[in-house]
């Protein structure tokens, strides 16, 4: 598990202790996630009787990872930690969702972890249920929407983007071609008074230097409106391109596979960062400014 140091982004990375306790699992390390400094890493299980964990360090600094969730897995067709997402500063108060992506299954539906006061239930087995797109297919995440907390992102291969509460209800769900399925991991983020919508796309078999093909990530000014729904529903096939404000194209196809991530992040001057990666194409990160 590598970090990059951003302040001193030309320097050779560091490795995160994994010590004894990362164990297990068809892939040892699969995903990571990090929410405010702190990092949170998944394996992957495919097959009955293995054991879904996901381990916590507190910061870069932090020298011993902590098990945090272990669950064994009661059965075939249930394949977590290809995409986890974190809600919150689990194991004291929070959520963690695991997407189920048991080919060729086709579940469309979160594994859901709450914390609470240090208390651990579930999982709670969500479905997601679109009612434009077929499914939500793999890479399933979830995000935080700002100021918003009753309310989630939620993202797949299969489908667009959604505004979905808790217990699964959507509330708006985004259309093809205005935002393509295998769009991933959509951030929502403030910055100068305006509200941005970010977000990657791997559509693999379209390797290209096309604005549209390939893989690339967008940044779109979504300040107009009241709530993320309004917000979002402002958006259609003729006005997202006015409203976007920064694109960046990796250029090239990502063989045969979709993987892909985004995440954004403020450097201490406040700055917003933005990172993106497509598989096989590496990844990049941007600072902007004013």
């Amino acid at each position: 598990l590598y970090v990059w140091d951003m302040n001193t982004p030309t320097a050779d990375p560091t490795e995160m202790p994994l010590t004894d306790v990362v164990s297990g699992g068809t892939w040892l390390l699969s995903d990571v996630r990090v929410v405010d400094g702190k990092i949170f890493l998944s394996n992957m299980v495919m097959n009955p009787e293995q054991v879904f964990k996901v381990y916590k360090w507190d910061g870069r600094d932090d020298p011993t990872p902590e098990l945090i969730l272990s669950y064994t897995v009661p059965a075939s067709n249930i394949r977590l930690g290809d995409a986890i997402s974190v809600i919150g500063n689990p194991p004291q108060n929070g959520y963690i969702f695991a997407s189920n992506f048991a080919w060729p299954n086709n579940a469309s539906e979160f594994y859901l972890w709450n914390f609470n006061n240090g208390q651990l239930s579930g999982p709670t087995v969500l479905p997601v249920t679109p009612t434009v797109a077929l499914r939500m297919g793999q890479y399933g995440r979830v995000s935080a929407i700002p100021g918003e907390a009753d309310k989630l992102l939620v993202t797949g291969a299969e489908m667009g983007v959604a505004v979905m509460k808790y217990d699964g209800t959507f509330l708006y769900e985004s259309s093809e071609p205005m935002i393509q399925s295998r769009s991933y991991d959509f951030r929502v983020w403030d910055y100068n008074g305006g509200l941005y919508l970010s977000y990657v796309v791997n559509r693999e078999w379209e390797g290209s230097t096309a604005a549209d093909k390939g893989i690339y990530y967008d940044i779109i000014n979504i300040t107009e409106g009241t709530g993320i729904v309004q917000k979002l529903s402002n958006l259609n096939n003729n006005n997202i391109a006015q409203k976007r404000v920064f694109r960046h194209n990796f250029g090239a196809a990502a063989a045969v596979w979709v993987g892909a991530t985004h995440q954004v992040g403020f450097g201490a001057d406040g700055k917003p960062r933005a990172m993106s990666f497509g598989l096989n194409n590496g990844f990049i990160v941007h600072q902007f400014s004013n």
